[in-house]
């Protein structure tokens, strides 16, 4: 099968680019001819202000983005096109392209941006449910939601509601979600038909190696507040007899490493994967403190996938994924006493920890393998053909 992916990478690597480059492996391991149309928004942190208003005002309409993304799909002759990220540079335009031109279209849908312009339904360090409901992004533009930017924010909701206004979005044939929670949050918020919607969790390509287990904890994802890695830092610079190790990069860079002269802290930038995959297999367990709703983090199936344990919140899509006590440990959502008490358990319940590590790979081999993914994703593709 020929397929068009398109992708438009983040300033900061992310699970939305590490899952476009492990999906083009995957389907080129499986005979597919694979045609990338990518932008990588690392080009516009250097911008002139000029130019990143040019960017914005294109958010609406791109001649140069619709011109080079039609002579592509003519030239390649694509079967279907596969969406990831497509913002800021590629646009919902490309939907409008790609459906006058014939091609079927699929999304998946990695984060809450078509509903809230901040994408990830979080302000002020805790979850937030302004923009819940149909076409509510008049509160980003007051709290300036979008790059933390009312202006910024102003172009990106109202090109949103232009591009709804122009039925752009009536084009995508399929929305895929990584996650039964994050698919019922757009169902419950938005016009999405639900008979265009399928959840099909994400993929690790991981082999069955083991390792010894060592005595730290593993922390491994963008250096962002959502994510809660300075509220794990600070809980660590506390607990000097616990070991923590933390691998990433993000716009947080600096406040992160202000904590690598502790001892029991090693901070680690982002990594290549077999790497971050060696740490994962020694690793007493990776702890994730997201403080928003993840829509189904890839960090947790590689932790399983590498026979190692997570602690991770009691809400949103982690419920669906983990099994307490059994692939996990759960803690009370933003509190951080409760936290460190399991932190505290695991730590001294090696046996238990290493029981659930195996349990955690047993589940990935269920639901999470390369294998699955490629089989239920062509079926769609194939449906839509």
């Amino acid at each position: 099968m020929k397929i068009l992916l398109l992708h438009n990478y983040f300033s900061y690597l992310g699970g939305e680019d590490l899952y476009h480059d492990s999906l083009k492996k995957l389907l080129e391991a499986n005979d597919n001819k694979v045609i990338e149309f990518t932008k990588n928004s690392r080009e516009i942190i250097k911008k002139t202000i000029l130019a990143k208003f040019l960017v914005a005002k294109r958010l609406y309409w791109s001649k140069s983005i619709g011109s080079e993304l039609s002579k592509t799909i003519l030239r390649e002759k694509p079967q279907i096109a596969h969406f990831n990220n497509i913002f800021p540079l590629i646009t919902p335009l490309a939907y409008r392209i790609c459906g006058k031109l014939g091609l079927p279209i699929v999304q998946t849908v990695h984060d809450y941006r078509y509903i809230c312009p901040g994408a990830q339904l979080f302000k002020d360090g805790r979850m937030c449910d302004l923009c819940l409901g149909k076409d509510r992004f008049y509160f980003s533009l007051f709290y300036g939601c979008y790059h933390h930017s009312r202006l910024a924010s102003f172009f990106f909701a109202t090109s949103l509601l232009f591009h709804k206004v122009i039925n752009s979005f009536r084009y995508i044939n399929k929305f895929i979600f990584p996650s039964d929670f994050s698919r019922s949050i757009f169902l419950k918020n938005s016009d999405m038909p639900k008979e265009k919607t399928i959840t099909i969790p994400y993929f690790v390509k991981a082999d069955s190696k083991k390792a010894e287990k060592k005595d730290y904890f593993l922390f491994v994802g963008r250096f962002s507040e959502e994510k809660g890695i300075i509220n794990l830092l600070e809980m660590f610079s506390k607990m000097p007899n616990l070991k923590l190790v933390v691998i990433g990069d993000g716009p947080l860079n600096k406040k992160v490493h202000r904590y690598k002269n502790y001892k029991n802290i090693l901070i680690q930038k982002f990594l290549p994967r077999f790497e971050v995959f060696r740490y994962m297999r020694s690793a007493k367990a990776t702890i994730i403190p997201s403080l928003f709703y993840e829509t189904g983090p890839m960090v947790l199936l590689e932790s399983f996938a590498n026979n190692t344990p997570v602690i991770v919140p009691k809400f949103g899509s982690f419920k669906e994924a983990v099994q307490d006590g059994q692939t996990g440990l759960f803690y009370k959502q933003y509190d951080f006493d409760d936290l460190k008490t399991k932190i505290v358990y695991a730590s001294k319940n090696t046996l238990l920890m290493r029981k659930m590590g195996i349990a955690a790979r047993k589940e990935y081999e269920i639901k999470y393998t390369p294998k699955r993914h490629y089989e239920t994703l062509m079926e769609i593709y194939r449906s839509l053909i």
